[in-house]
C-alpha cells in the first residue's frame, strides 16, 4: 500500500484511516486478496489489542476506524503483512499483469523490494 507518515496524537480517540493500493490498482475486486485484508483485521482485534470499530473496502482502497495505544505501529505492522501476504498471493497464482502494475508503482525510495502494494 501507498507510503504513509501516519502520527497520531490523541491515543484516546478512534481515528478514521485511509489506506490505498499504489497508483490506484484494483486489487480488492478479488475476493482472496480481500480475504487477506479481513483476516488481517481479524488478528489486529485478537492479538494486537487494536480496536476496529467498523471498516469498508472497495476496489482500491480500505476505509476503517480504528483505535488502539500504538496505532501508528499497529498501522504500519498490518500494511507491512497484508502486502507481504497478497504479493505472495499474486506470484503464487501467477498474476503478471497486476505483479508488473505493481513493480511499476513501486516508489523509487523502496530498494529493498520488488513490488509496492
Amino acid at each position: 500500500m501507498a507510503r504513509s507518515n501516519f502520527k497520531f496524537y490523541e491515543r484516546e480517540y478512534p481515528y478514521f484511516l485511509t489506506c490505498s493500493v499504489v497508483d490506484g490498482v484494483d486489487l480488492f475486486t478479488d475476493q482472496r486478496i480481500s480475504q487477506i485484508i479481513l483476516n488481517a483485521f481479524v488478528h489486529m482485534q485478537t492479538k494486537m489489542e487494536i480496536k476496529i470499530y467498523g471498516f469498508v473496502i472497495m476496489h482500491n482502497h480500505i476505509h476503517f476506524i480504528a483505535e488502539s495505544k500504538n496505532l501508528s505501529e499497529d498501522i504500519r505492522r498490518f500494511k507491512s503483512f497484508t502486502a507481504r501476504e497478497i504479493i505472495r498471493y499474486l506470484e503464487s497464482t501467477n498474476r503478471s499483469i497486476l505483479l508488473k502494475r505493481l513493480k511499476r508503482g513501486k516508489r523509487n525510495h523502496k530498494k529493498e523490494s520488488t513490488y509496492q502494494v
